[in-house]
């Protein structure tokens, strides 16, 4: 196998500072005189094998950095390309509905304090799911409870968590 020009160089410059790390351990230990020659070589050996093994990990973890963010974009392209295909009347739907029914909480919360208004939300999610069902029974169709499609193609958009640093 034939080295570039290139990877001549880089093998040159990795081979001095390995030199230059092992001489300057050699010439500036103090503990030169108590330990012997073949000592101070072992313990380098040790830390550049250290040192590589530091290396090797972070660029595993570079690797992993990176196939989060290609996953990340992709899954974000995927949620793009949903919402104009049906999503966004989802969206829309839900903002005006939620809307409304949070103003119906707020009014709730106004006329009837602390336990009243616990008593009150929970009367008003019994009547929003009444009338679900009601609406379903006349058309045979959900009005605020949607399909596992059209929450897994809308609603449940899941990144996964940033590699963990390896140091």
């Amino acid at each position: 196998m034939k080295l570039s020009n290139a990877e001549k160089t880089l093998w040159i410059v990795i081979l001095t500072i390995l030199l230059t790390v092992l001489l300057s351990n050699l010439v500036y230990s103090q503990y030169l005189n108590k330990e012997g020659f073949v000592d101070v070589l072992i313990k380098f050996i040790f830390q550049a094998l250290k040192f590589l093994g530091m290396i090797g990990d972070f660029f595993c973890w570079l690797g992993d950095a990176v196939q989060w963010c290609v996953d990340t974009v992709a899954a974000l392209f995927y949620y793009i390309g949903n919402l104009f295909s049906g999503c966004v009347l989802f969206y829309a739907f839900d903002m005006f509905v939620g809307t409304l029914w949070y103003l119906l909480f707020i009014v709730a919360s106004i006329f009837g304090g602390g336990k009243a208004y616990t008593e009150g939300s929970g009367t008003l999610d019994g009547f929003r799911l009444t009338i679900d069902d009601y609406f379903y029974e006349l058309t045979g169709v959900n009005v605020f409870k949607y399909s596992d499609q059209t929450k897994e193609k809308c609603y449940k958009l899941k990144f996964q968590p940033f590699p963990k640093w390896p140091f």
